[in-house]
């Protein structure tokens, strides 16, 4: 069709033969009352509706179920270079954050240099290899209470042959009580001498270890035993005397007991 031979008019106006299109869809009226818009808003013989209606009906779906709302996306796999890159990112972000007094864990190599062995394995250790640490434990008790002045004569409860009997002694002052309590016991001859656990009850030998809540006993038999402190007595002796320790009352390491407020608790028996 030549676009400059179109008729200037209504473009919505009716369709006359001048313009060389027939009544299009008037069926069987012919009168040339059809018009251009109603091709949009008819329907095809199969029902369904035309462009204009089916556009509106989309933007009418996408209004109510999609506007405004969160559309989950299928997660594109990442290479893996792009990956390495992610990970490198966030680790320098979790360093930034990382405070400045943060405590940093001491590598394998670290503990090793600072004495610390690991695991105890009783293949590498005996009772008569330990013996010379029990002299150094008993050179530092005798160091501890050097300051000690037989001044104060007080009676004290000490064990022996499970019998109780009074004598005096600088050891019952309250300063050297507090000093007992406070002390490191690696290297000393531990005897259980109750427990809850009637297993435990007789065990002695070297300390060796102590942690929060157990002493690691090597027997004179060259065996490592674990002894739960709570609900379990200590004794040991220095200096011709008889101690008894509630481990109950030894929470913690020794380093944490040196700066700890050593308070009176009651002693229970343990049945």
């Amino acid at each position: 069709m030549n676009l400059r031979a179109q008729p200037k008019g209504d473009f919505y106006g009716p369709l006359g033969p001048h313009m060389g299109i027939d009544a299009i869809g008037a069926g069987e009226d012919s009168g040339g009352g059809f018009a251009v818009h109603e091709l949009f808003m008819s329907e095809g013989n199969d029902g369904v509706n035309n462009t204009v209606t089916t556009a509106k009906q989309a933007r009418a779906v996408f209004a109510a179920r999609l506007l405004g709302k969160v559309t989950a996306l299928d997660n594109q796999p990442k290479d893996a270079a792009r990956k390495k890159v992610e990970k490198e990112a966030r680790r320098k972000k979790k360093v930034e954050k990382r405070p400045a007094h943060a405590k940093k864990a001491l590598s394998r190599a670290d503990r090793r240099r600072l004495g610390d062995t690991g695991p105890l394995a009783a293949s590498s250790l005996s009772y008569k290899a330990l013996v010379p640490l029990h002299r150094l434990w008993m050179q530092y008790m005798a160091d501890l209470f050097a300051d000690q002045q037989q001044t104060s004569e007080q009676t004290t409860q000490l064990l022996v042959n499970k019998q109780s009997s009074q004598i005096t002694t600088h050891y019952s002052s309250d300063a050297a009580l507090s000093k007992i309590a406070k002390a490191d016991f690696h290297g000393a001859v531990f005897t259980v001498v109750h427990s809850k656990c009637k297993q435990y009850v007789g065990i002695s030998g070297i300390m060796i270890k102590e942690s929060d809540g157990m002493f690691y006993i090597m027997t004179r038999e060259n065996k490592i035993k674990a002894i739960p402190k709570s609900h379990s007595n200590f004794a040991f002796v220095h200096d011709g005397q008889l101690f008894t320790l509630y481990g109950a009352h030894l929470k913690g390491s020794a380093a944490d007991r040196v700066n700890k407020k050593i308070r009176a608790k009651n002693s229970i028996e343990i049945i």
